[in-house]
């Protein structure tokens, strides 16, 4: 952590519905796993388990292996998602995490992805045109690593107005191609979030 410098933690994960969701999935899942032992027990008959004792619990075995790793998977990534600033840098985490300081940046740029189907229609800053909902990206290259972070919820909601000035504050040290133009856009963003869709 920089001194002297909050940690700012970015609106991009589940703010609203981590819990649930993790709820939902984990409960979800234990009955596709379950699903799935007997989908591989059943699979291990038809393949010759009349013959092989073995294969029916290898078949179940194998089949609730992959469904179980599959929603430990989903579940890290619902619980893992975030980003947040540190001063200059700036980490984004999924499954890995990572790091790169904007202050060193080779290059940044700010692009708005159209997204189908999002379509929430709330408080919270989204803005949807003809069904299709725009999400900014900003992608920053520097030599530890490329961090590319999408300024929206995984909820659908656009990230906080200050949220989005403290990235342009940070953007505005860096000297690379493109910080300039992309914290002027976060600075007009955060004013008004029907800017991204000129």
């Amino acid at each position: 952590m920089n001194p002297g410098h909050p940690r700012i933690v970015l609106s991009v994960g589940y703010p609203r519905g981590r819990t649930g969701r993790l709820v939902t999935v984990s409960i979800l899942g234990a009955v596709v796993v379950g699903l799935c032992c007997c989908l591989g027990g059943i699979l291990g008959l038809l393949a010759g388990g009349g013959d092989n004792s073995a294969l029916p619990p290898i078949f179940a075995l194998g089949l609730a292996t992959v469904a179980a790793v599959g929603l430990g998977l989903m579940i890290a990534s619902i619980a893992r998602v975030g980003a947040w600033l540190d001063g200059t840098r700036l980490t984004v985490r999924g499954l890995t995490s990572r790091t790169v300081d904007l202050q060193t940046a080779r290059s940044v740029t700010l692009a708005a992805t159209a997204d189908s189907n999002t379509g929430i229609a709330s408080d919270g800053g989204v803005v949807v045109t003809g069904g299709v909902t725009r999400t900014p990206v900003l992608t920053v290259v520097g030599p530890e690593a490329t961090v590319r972070l999408r300024l929206r919820s995984r909820e659908g909601v656009l990230i906080p107005a200050s949220e989005m000035a403290a990235l342009a504050g940070a953007l505005s040290v860096a000297q690379c191609p493109g910080a300039r133009e992309a914290a002027s856009w976060l600075q007009a963003m955060a004013s008004d979030p029907r800017t991204m869709l000129m």
